[in-house]
C-alpha cells in the first residue's frame, strides 16, 4: 500500500518535472496524453488484488437493548398513564384511587397486562352518588390505555 501511494507521488512529481522541461507544441500534448495513461495505469494497478480478496458488503451488526434506559422510559410511561387515569377519575368526581400496573418494564414493546385499582380511601365529589362505580373505573381506564376489561382489577 505504502509502495503504491510512493509511487503515484513519484509519477506526479515526474509529470510536473516533465511539464517544465517540455517546450510548447504538438509534441508536449502527445508526451501528456502518454504520461497520464501511465499515471492511469498505476494508480488502477492494485485494483485486481482487491478484486481477489473476499470482500464481504453484507457487515451485521451486534445490538443490545440498554436495560436501564428501557426500564426508565417504561417506567415513566406507566407514571404517566397513573396520571392520566387518576385525573380522568377526577373529573367524573371520583378521588382517592390508587393505580397499579402488571407490566414487563425491561421489554422495548411495553404491554400492560393487568391493571389493578385500590379504591379504598375512594371519595365520591360528585352529586350523583348513585353511579355504578366499578363500571365507571373500568371504561376510564381502558379508554386511557390499552388493556382488557377483564385485565382491570377494583380491590379494597
Amino acid at each position: 500500500m505504502i509502495a503504491w501511494v510512493l509511487s503515484i507521488a513519484g509519477m506526479s512529481f515526474l509529470g510536473v518535472i516533465i511539464e517544465v522541461i517540455m517546450p510548447g507544441g504538438k509534441l508536449n500534448g502527445y508526451i501528456k496524453s502518454v504520461f497520464s495513461l501511465i499515471l492511469l495505469f498505476v494508480i488502477v494497478a492494485p485494483l485486481p488484488s482487491l478484486v481477489d480478496k473476499n470482500i464481504s458488503l453484507n457487515t451485521q451488526y451486534d445490538y443490545s437493548e440498554d436495560g436501564n434506559f428501557l426500564y426508565n422510559l417504561n417506567s415513566k410511561k406507566l407514571e404517566n398513564y397513573e396520571i392520566a387515569i387518576i385525573k380522568s377519575l377526577e373529573s367524573v368526581g371520583i378521588g382517592g384511587i390508587n393505580v397499579q400496573f402488571d407490566a414487563d418494564v425491561t421489554k422495548s414493546n411495553l404491554k400492560i397486562e393487568k391493571v389493578y385499582v385500590d379504591v379504598c380511601n375512594i371519595v365520591l365529589n360528585n352529586k350523583d352518588k348513585h353511579i355504578n362505580i366499578n363500571d365507571t373505573i373500568i371504561n376510564i381506564v381502558t379508554e386511557t390505555i390499552d388493556v382488557e376489561k377483564n385485565g382491570v382489577i377494583i380491590y379494597g
